[in-house]
């Protein structure tokens, strides 16, 4: 885990971990807040003074969560790969999107696979998006949770989206 050290000016704050990330092989750990909650409605205030000598906050990390990379594809309706398609895969509750590499949505390979790594106690939404030279095509939502052996996922693109969805996946 990375640390640093911040001057904040007088206030009152309230101190998160991981608050705006899911965890990941990196940092395999959920959102905390100070001193030890798992939501920011339980987290205590620290109040902060300019003429406070300098004072230090512990978090005590809660144990690590068990993470698995999960495999997909995405195909046309015809069966082939749909090299390129851009794969939304958001966590539930939440709705955060994550991305295999990076922000923002993932992308296919030559084959129509894209991986993402999953954290044990959350669910996934994942959906897939794909411009053709005609149309612009989406797949049904499919749910994921971690599961001992992940199964492969294929989502199946079928259905034109209307153009507002299209450009909320897009990075």
């Amino acid at each position: 885990l990375e640390f640093r050290r911040v001057l904040f000016r007088s206030a009152q704050y309230i101190i998160a971990m991981n608050a705006y990330s899911l965890p990941s092989n990196r940092v395999p750990y959920p959102t905390i807040y100070w001193p030890n909650s798992h939501d920011e409605a339980s987290a205590q205030e620290i109040e902060v003074k300019d003429q406070d000598p300098s004072r230090s906050y512990d978090f005590l990390l809660p144990q690590e969560l068990r993470t698995k990379r999960v495999n997909g594809t995405v195909l046309l309706s015809d069966g082939k790969p749909a090299a390129g398609a851009r794969v939304i895969v958001t966590a539930i509750p939440g709705n955060r999107s994550i991305s295999t590499e990076g922000d923002g949505p993932s992308v296919t390979d030559e084959f129509g696979q894209f991986s993402f790594t999953a954290a044990e106690g959350t669910d996934y939404r994942l959906t897939a998006m794909f411009q053709t030279q005609q149309h612009r095509l989406h797949s049904t939502e499919v749910r994921v949770m971690l599961e001992p052996e992940p199964k492969p996922i294929v989502l199946i693109l079928e259905a034109p989206s209307d153009l507002n969805s299209w450009q909320i996946g897009r990075a």
